[in-house]
């Protein structure tokens, strides 16, 4: 009887400190986070692209890049997260805000012919380039991103400079 008192105590005790544990799914988006940063990629919390005004709730996670020079961009977002704006080129992909310039468009099927499943969005403005990811997949994901959005802000100094 003993013993089973000290356990129930130990049990009350302990589990609070478990629960401040991080699931895997937390460590996992900590280490991608903590990638970006190294490779010098914005991590913010934001509205989905595509949100209505009266929809406020952080849900989307951008990573993204500033242009580094003072440029003005045009504001678009390329999304397939609902069918919300109007048909792109390209099958599932909505246009939002505006259409991306022609210019962009070799660039943008290059991009998305390569781009990880998780991304649902492309962001463009002038504050700079960014992607909206789930944050799924592995350390190569990231990688991949950034190489995407490196793309996305040399052509961007293309045509706006």
């Amino acid at each position: 009887m003993i013993w089973l008192l000290i356990f129930l105590v130990l049990v009350v005790g302990i589990s609070p400190l478990m629960m401040m544990k991080n699931s895997l799914r937390q460590r996992g988006i900590t280490h991608h986070r903590d990638i970006a940063r190294k490779l010098s990629i914005n991590v913010s919390l934001q509205r989905r692209p595509e949100a209505r005004d009266s929809e406020d709730r952080l849900e989307a996670v951008c990573y993204w890049r500033p242009w580094g020079v003072d440029i003005k961009a045009n504001h678009w977002v390329l999304h397939r997260y609902s069918q919300r704006g109007w048909p792109s080129a390209w099958p599932n992909w909505y246009w939002f805000q505006a259409e991306a310039a022609d210019e962009w468009l070799p660039c943008l099927q290059a991009m998305l012919n390569s781009l990880p499943t998780t991304i649902s969005a492309i962001v463009v403005d002038s504050s700079g380039v960014g992607v909206i990811w789930k944050e799924y997949g592995d350390d190569t994901t990231v990688h991949k991103i950034n190489i995407q959005l490196e793309s996305l802000i040399k052509k961007g100094k293309e045509i706006y400079l």
